[in-house]
């Protein structure tokens, strides 16, 4: 491949930018783009080039990251990675950063390997980073732990910040379409979920790093679920304290983690400085047994949030309905559609009728796809359908994965827009 024309795949391994760039691997997808290791031939050094991808960065999204990748260009903090240049290659913009090493947050919550003076570090060098910027005038507006890069210097944690000012902003639109709001969901503020994305400020900066610290010590991000009951939970609902997750915390740490997701901004820590001062303030008192004390374990499907999987007791007096239903299940496998509604008062056994259906259908290997919703004003039509087509598709972040259908696999993308 030459350097002038892009692979028609979309890969540019090999390709050089500018005369300059040459890229010599893929390290990794993200919402926005993909991120390739090059070097810079001019300067002979390791760098990581974040490729804008045209469909999803408009015209109007370029001139507003080229004026904030300006802006970040002029940060000097340990601990946010810099932007050393951007250009363009064909239609597409990219970015130039320094090459780091180290593992995410994320990954390293996933595996349970954080220690309580690790969470303190990493909350006292990222709300020291945040205060920095909002001084300058930049809000990140995309904190979480996919964004958070970890390195070890002399058994300390040392924690390096992506993508500062670049993430983009999110509109009404976005926050009803789940495909473009997933992994973020979790870390956005209530203000910015009530104003459809509009008021990323600095105190929402400080939310979603409260809400880092809360998933570093729990395992699970403090509000989590179906696209809009998550977003219902993160305007209307507290977060649950960090004792019912089984964690035995002083009380003071937890007032720490809480007071950042306060659902008033003006109940949060007045500056990413102030943060950082209560949580060195406390990591200095800390003794050096609670220090290294492990606070959640690996996160696993049989933590996460299950549905439908209450132990069964046994089915009384529902027989003819049962029939009914076990008549509707054999049509299916006759090839005829259908639709059962089951309504009653609470209390009378909806539940259980349905998992007794559910355990016949899967032993004859249908694929069944579970949820429990609630009517809100924002839901919209077929909306809980769409979710537990999404759940399942996704994958990874559920139980279920694309393992259970493979037949289904050529039509996940279009099933997904």
């Amino acid at each position: 491949m030459t350097s002038d024309t892009p692979n028609p795949t979309g890969g540019l391994i090999g390709a050089v930018l500018s005369g300059r760039y040459q890229i010599t691997g893929e390290l990794g997808r993200g919402g926005m783009g993909v991120v390739y290791k090059s070097v810079d031939t001019l300067l002979r050094r390791n760098v990581a080039i974040k490729m804008l991808s045209p469909t999803l960065v408009d015209a109007r999204a370029e001139r507003r990251i080229e004026a904030e990748a300006r802006t970040v260009a002029r940060l000097e903090h340990p601990t946010i990675v810099p932007i050393h240049d951007m250009g363009r290659h064909h239609d597409m913009l990219y970015l130039v950063m320094p090459l780091v090493a180290g593992e995410t947050l994320k990954t390293l919550i996933s595996r349970g390997e954080l220690r309580l003076g690790d969470i303190l570090e990493i909350g006292v060098q990222g709300a020291q980073a945040l205060g920095y910027s909002h001084r300058r005038g930049v809000v990140h507006r995309d904190i979480k732990p996919g964004n958070l890069l970890l390195t070890r210097l002399g058994g300390q944690v040392r924690l390096r910040i992506l993508d500062f000012g670049l993430a983009r902003r999110f509109d009404e639109e976005d926050l009803t379409r789940s495909t473009r709001v997933a992994g973020t969901l979790a870390y956005l503020s209530p203000e910015q979920v009530e104003s459809g994305g509009k008021n990323a400020e600095g105190p929402s900066d400080l939310y979603a790093l409260g809400a880092v610290l809360y998933e570093c010590l729990a395992g699970l991000p403090p509000f989590q679920g179906s696209l809009f009951s998550t977003l219902y939970r993160i305007v209307h609902e507290a977060p649950k304290s960090l004792a019912d997750h089984g964690l035995h915390l002083d009380a003071e740490l937890e007032a720490i983690v809480l007071g950042c997701l306060a659902k008033d901004p003006a109940d949060r820590p007045a500056s990413g400085e102030e943060l950082a001062r209560r949580l060195a303030r406390y990591r200095d008192q800390l003794a050096e047994s609670e220090w290294a004390r492990r606070t959640s374990q690996p996160v696993t499907a049989t933590r996460r949030e299950r549905v439908g999987r209450a132990p069964a007791e046994p089915l009384l007096g529902r027989d003819a309905e049962l029939r009914q239903l076990e008549d509707r299940l054999a049509r299916v496998l006759g090839n005829e559609s259908g639709l059962a509604l089951i309504a009653g008062d609470a209390g009378t056994g909806k539940s259980r009728l349905v998992q007794e259906l559910v355990e016949q259908a899967k032993d004859r290997r249908f694929l069944v796809l579970q949820g429990r919703y609630s009517e809100l004003e924002t839901t919209f039509r077929y909306q809980a359908l769409c979710e537990l087509i999404e759940d399942y598709f996704r994958g990874g972040e559920s139980s279920y994965g694309l393992r259970g259908a493979p037949e289904l696999d050529d039509v996940a993308p279009d099933l997904l827009h």
